[in-house]
């Protein structure tokens, strides 16, 4: 019994006083993503990426030349363009993916303020590791920058232009990236705003930081940016435009239980159309599916709460993930895996702020979570 006691509370703890365990961890990760990229042919969307970066002229050419008919930003496309100084051969694709998994994986097993047996449940789970780790594609470099950005994030020592800087290549990463790093700013703003209350006489003063100004011009920068870069000068026939008319009450609760089935995804371990048949079960439930995704609308923000701010964050980013979804592009689980980094930088935040506190909604909606992701895990490697 003492023996069981000692392994739970290696298990449960939520403090890194070391870098052991982060390094034993993380390297024998990078070796499963060695393993699993062995075995899988980079697809269409993520040889593509390579080609462009391989045979551009450089860095502006980058930014300015086809890329922008791609319809994402150039960060990932700038960094491939690094590796190609090494080497022009394929595998250096595979290289440059499992590099930002490894350190995005060593920052949340080093810092990341959950318990060992969550983190390496999340180091375990389907979104993370599949979507983002084994296929090559810019999303795992937007998840790498939100994990820098939550382990700078210091309640009581900002680092208000730093983390805007971060949030600013998020920008460059993706426009799922944007949404997540417009969001996340908004956590920045208490920090740089201090009220004073005084009672002789009474009044009530509030102070901005300055450095939160700077923070917000260079946000504006980079979303200015990240436009600019994604949006063709000549009409495209293969993106027709936005189509707001689309939002109604039926899209809204489909993208909602898009949302449900991202963090709790049942796939099959066989079957000819595995990658595209994502609602297989969850569509033969819809009444299960129904009543688990008004829970999800209520007990995630609530997980997070307090501060309420929390919670409004993730409406706030969570519904804009929704309107691209239904007025722009529905996307795939790699867009809307977003939602899951969303509620987990967010959790991470939340245990920043409040670090006393148990937790326990966010531990036990993050454990489903992980049981979910693993199954379908199992399944995607089986398959790939």
């Amino acid at each position: 019994m003492k023996r069981l006691r000692s392994t739970w509370s290696v298990l449960v703890r939520d403090h890194e006083t070391s870098a052991t365990f982060s390094v034993i961890v993380a390297c024998v990760y990078v070796a499963f993503l060695v393993w699993a990229h062995a075995h899988h042919e980079a697809w269409r969307d993520e040889i593509h990426p390579w080609i462009v970066a391989k045979r551009a002229q450089g860095f502006w050419d980058i930014a300015t030349g086809d890329r922008i008919y791609d319809g994402h930003p150039p960060l990932w496309y700038w960094y491939l363009r690094a590796w190609t100084w090494v080497t022009h051969r394929p595998w250096g694709l595979h290289a440059a993916n499992i590099a930002v998994m490894g350190a995005a994986a060593l920052l949340l097993l080093r810092y990341g303020p959950f318990a060992r047996v969550l983190k390496i449940g999340l180091l375990a789970s389907y979104q993370i590791t599949f979507e983002y780790g084994v296929v090559s594609r810019n999303y795992g470099l937007g998840l790498l920058l939100v994990m820098v950005f939550c382990v700078q994030f210091h309640p009581l020592r900002p680092r208000l232009v730093t983390q805007a800087g971060v949030l600013a290549l998020l920008c460059l990463s993706s426009v799922y990236g944007t949404i997540i790093a417009a969001s996340l700013f908004i956590t920045l703003v208490p920090l740089g705003l201090r009220a004073r209350l005084s009672t002789a006489p009474t009044s009530f003063d509030v102070s901005l930081n300055p450095r939160l100004v700077i923070a917000g011009l260079l946000l504006l920068g980079a979303l200015a940016c990240c436009i600019y870069t994604t949006t063709p000068p000549d009409p495209n026939p293969a993106s027709p435009g936005w189509n707001f008319a689309a939002l109604d009450v039926t899209t809204v609760g489909a993208a909602a239980r898009r949302m449900v089935i991202t963090f709790f995804p049942v796939r099959f371990f066989d079957g000819p159309r595995y990658w595209g048949n994502v609602w297989a079960f969850w569509g033969e439930h819809q009444t299960v599916l129904t009543v688990v995704t008004v829970a999800m609308l209520l007990l995630l923000p609530a997980s997070l709460i307090p501060p309420w701010s929390q919670a409004l964050v993730l409406y706030f980013g969570a519904g804009l993930m929704a309107i691209v979804q239904i007025a722009r592009y529905t996307g795939g689980p790699r867009h809307w895996g977003h939602w899951v980094i969303l509620y987990l930088a967010l959790c991470w935040i939340s245990r920043r702020l409040y670090p006393r506190r148990r937790h326990l909604l966010s531990s036990v909606i993050l454990t489903v979570t992980i049981l979910f992701q693993f199954e379908s895990l199992l399944a995607a490697v089986g398959r790939d």
